[in-house]
């Protein structure tokens, strides 16, 4: 009996070993302040967790380049390491967030070499000007939420899977549209996401 117990408990732990696993970064906008003060944020609150996500990460738009190497580091792509002997990485972002989310995509392709594993933009703004962020993220899967009925808006992506939303709201406003995108897209993201992990 103790060696069929042990055969099952082997044969499972083999089924596990050299899955891909992810560290998962959220990056949330403008009104989201350090160690959660502020307003909330979709791309906090409806990151996913997962047993495949080994670390989440939640950064803001403030967040400077010492804090994205951190996320680098994290994923140990010095050591010469390559997926999956390292985890690989998604991040998803939201509204002014989005400068940071592509800066960290960028430095993930100069120093591991390999695109994001997954990438969600909800509404996303150019933190300079309330303008649709729209540079390609390099990032093998792309999914990007957004509306067009509120001042601040998101828009198209090349390269993203883009998924209009401005029929899910009632109101435009300067920013009311905007804030119901970022949950909706956020939550839709999350599922996404969820979906994906399931067959890697």
């Amino acid at each position: 009996m103790k060696l069929i117990i042990f055969l099952i408990l082997a044969l499972l732990s083999l089924s596990s070993w050299g899955s891909q696993t992810y560290v998962m970064v959220g990056i949330s906008g403008l009104g989201t302040g350090e160690n959660g003060k502020g307003q909330p944020s979709g791309a906090h609150d409806n990151l996913p967790s997962d047993k495949k996500i080994v670390e989440r990460i939640l950064l803001t738009r403030h967040a400077g380049a010492d804090d994205l190497e951190k996320v680098i580091d994290s994923l140990e792509c010095d050591r010469g390491l390559s997926q999956p002997e390292r985890p690989g990485l998604m991040i998803m972002v939201n509204s002014w967030g989005s400068q940071n989310g592509y800066r960290l995509a960028k430095l993930y392709k100069e120093r591991c070499h390999e695109e994001v594993d997954f990438y969600v933009a909800v509404d996303g703004v150019s933190s300079i000007l309330i303008k649709p962020f729209s540079k390609k993220v390099p990032a093998k899967k792309c999914m990007n939420f957004y509306q067009t009925k509120s001042t601040v808006n998101g828009g198209p992506i090349d390269g993203c899977q883009n998924m209009d939303l401005s029929d899910l709201c009632e109101k435009g406003g300067i920013a009311t549209c905007h804030i119901d995108t970022e949950w909706n897209g956020s939550r839709m993201g999350a599922n996404e996401i969820k979906s994906f992990l399931k067959y890697k």
